[in-house]
């Protein structure tokens, strides 16, 4: 009996909080080969995101996986963080080591690109950050949407933004960007800010990860636990940590409600720019060319976090 290949997965990220506890979970996962970090400019500046990145994967034990510097604006506009909720350095009261490791050299949409070329319909790529790198490498590549096995990503609201009344922040960053992606004819799910803002990780979800005592374990308690603060400040009962929700969405699908539909972008309206536009209903006529992630079990996701957390150091 044939022994399961991992799946081979690229990770477009720009860590921010909730995007290392994602990272960890994915360096720690064994049904997936993880074949490199991308890193794009979002919750703080490239500077900070791809220093984030380089420690995470260090802390982790897991140098083997390349670390990539992508685009440090969005296409069109100057870049809008979120240090107020991420920190100044993006990881909150986390101080972990300068990075000795340095980043690999290439281009980010060349590095898609090939790693698709050479496994057609196999690569998967999971995007938690703004969709810059991602439009990138679909402009430069025209054919890239047709190679990959799936795009994963946390981004959009079917209600209420949390950037604008509107707009949920990755989206919001690069409108332009999610355009180009939703409209290229990739195999999209979509992981949306309401999903993620369903089930939130309270204290004792917290202190079971900590009680996993590794050092890695350990960082993401100290992050969850910056993050619940933030929570608790906005008047949130526990803390949503919507890139690791995007990761379990790739590691264990059966947990995830998901409902087919057709999405639209909005890139100028000035109350609205950057609001996902999810034709329940059938309205437009158009056909889905996305799967929203409408519910998911808490219990799998926390679960499926510490098994990640438990093969870390």
């Amino acid at each position: 009996m044939s022994e399961i290949r991992p799946r081979p997965v690229i990770l477009d990220t720009d860590p921010g909080i909730d995007d290392a506890v994602a990272i960890l979970m994915l360096l720690g996962a064994e049904e997936i080969d993880l074949q490199a970090i991308t890193v794009v400019g979002g919750n703080v500046g490239l500077r900070n995101t791809l220093r984030n990145a380089l420690s995470l994967v260090e802390l982790a034990g897991r140098t083997d996986v390349p670390v990539y510097a992508g685009a440090k604006n969005p296409l069109l506009t100057r870049l809008v963080t979120a240090e107020d909720i991420h920190g100044a350095g993006g990881l909150g009261n986390l101080e972990l080591p300068v990075p000795v490791t340095n980043p690999t050299e290439g281009d980010v949409a060349e590095v898609i690109y090939r790693r698709a070329q050479e496994a057609p319909g196999e690569l998967t790529l999971i995007a938690i950050g703004p969709l810059t790198n991602i439009a990138r490498a679909f402009l430069a590549h025209p054919d890239l949407p047709g190679l990959l096995k799936e795009l994963i990503i946390m981004g959009g609201s079917v209600g209420a933004g949390n950037m604008t009344l509107a707009a949920e922040f990755n989206i919001y960053v690069d409108p332009e960007a999610a355009r180009i992606v939703f409209g290229s004819g990739v195999k999209l799910t979509m992981v949306p800010l309401d999903v993620c803002n369903s089930h939130t990780l309270k204290m004792k979800d917290i202190e079971a990860i900590e009680a996993v005592g590794t050092d890695c374990a350990k960082a993401v308690g100290k992050l969850l636990r910056y993050s619940h603060n933030v929570s608790t400040r906005l008047g949130r009962d526990g803390c949503p940590v919507y890139d690791a929700v995007t990761a379990a969405c790739l590691l264990r699908r059966e947990i995830f409600e998901l409902k087919d539909c057709a999405i639209d972008l909005e890139t100028r309206g000035r109350l609205t720019r950057g609001r996902t536009v999810v034709d329940w209903y059938g309205v437009s006529g158009d056909q889905p060319n996305c799967a929203v992630a409408v519910d998911f079990e808490i219990e799998g996701y926390r679960d499926r976090l510490i098994e990640s957390l438990s093969r870390l150091r």
